[in-house]
């Protein structure tokens, strides 16, 4: 076959004399040539959906990012790498990679395996699991110390949201004996509103961002936010994926321009952070290094300033 291929190459035949001289298939030949199957040896089966360069990227993402705490789930990892190169070939109802496919990537990533995370149950999570907090620390220096900013505190950021009830109700009143007393409020239930808030262990901040419930932003929802602030809306006045990369693309805009050394970027494992294909390779482009807090540790993991609700 790679006779064949040679010899069509220098243009001296047609490709139906030379698979005739050569006794290989017309078909096979005219896919080599015209690229379709790449090289010359025997392949077997479809071609994997992923090209093989975003193929290595996306095992790249995986081993790097599962280091730093974000295990990451098939179901939308590949389906979203597919979608951004303009890929068929996966479920567009369902939204992930098929069983097929994903057997197939492991086989050729042998690095790599589909395991069950490690169940943390809420009592050990509300007493902390030393080991697990030992752990995530050990990774954590050993970043600082690879991307060689363990002595440069500017360059180690913390990103988080708070979620804000305009709903309050006093927690005890003074009145008359025998009365019933009311306090009115805003409605039957609160509304959220999230704001999310960026330092770097110096307590430099970068522009905030807040997020109201609603359908379309309204002016005086902008009224008194800080300079640089960023202001939205969502439906539920929580953040989304969406808004998540947009926040990204602020914080990256933000940093020195000038500056080579890497930034590194402390964040929870909310779905919108973890599962944000967007968001990450915004994050690699520009040298800013996303790293997970362990689940259900954050209360005790996040900055002091953070734990105290004072954002």
């Amino acid at each position: 076959m790679k006779s064949a291929i040679d010899e069509f190459r220098e243009g001296k035949m047609g490709l139906r004399e030379i698979a005739r001289a050569w006794n290989v298939p017309k078909s096979t030949l005219a896919r080599r040539v015209k690229g379709i199957v790449s090289g010359w040896k025997h392949k077997s089966g479809k071609q994997p959906v992923l090209p093989v360069a975003a193929e290595n990227e996306l095992h790249d993402l995986i081993s790097t990012m599962c280091a730093r705490g974000f295990p990451f789930s098939r179901k939308c990892l590949a389906f979203q790498y597919a979608h951004h190169y303009g890929l068929k070939g996966f479920n567009n109802e369902r939204g992930s990679a098929g069983y097929y496919w994903m057997r197939g990537f492991l086989k050729r990533h042998s690095n790599l395996s589909c395991r069950k995370p490690e169940p943390l149950s809420s009592a050990r999570a509300a007493c902390v699991n030393k080991s697990v907090i030992d752990s995530w620390f050990v990774k954590y220096e050993q970043t600082l110390e690879e991307l060689q900013i363990k002595n440069v505190p500017s360059h180690i950021w913390n990103a988080d949201e708070s979620g804000l009830q305009d709903y309050y109700v006093s927690q005890s009143v003074v009145g008359v004996k025998g009365k019933a007393y009311y306090e009115i409020n805003p409605g039957e239930k609160g509304e959220t509103t999230t704001l999310l808030a960026t330092f770097n262990a110096v307590s430099d901040y970068a522009p905030l961002m807040f997020i109201f419930k609603g359908k379309r932003l309204r002016a005086d929802l902008c009224v008194g936010a800080p300079v640089d602030s960023v202001v939205r809306v969502s439906d539920n006045g929580w953040i989304t994926s969406e808004l998540f990369v947009e926040f990204g693309k602020k914080f990256v805009s933000s940093l020195p321009q000038n500056d080579t050394l890497p930034h590194l970027l402390l964040l929870d494992g909310h779905r919108t952070h973890v599962y944000n294909i967007e968001f990450l390779r915004l994050m690699k482009q520009h040298n800013v290094h996303p790293f997970c807090f362990p689940p259900h540790t954050t209360h005790v993991a996040l900055p002091p300033t953070r734990r105290r609700g004072t954002v």
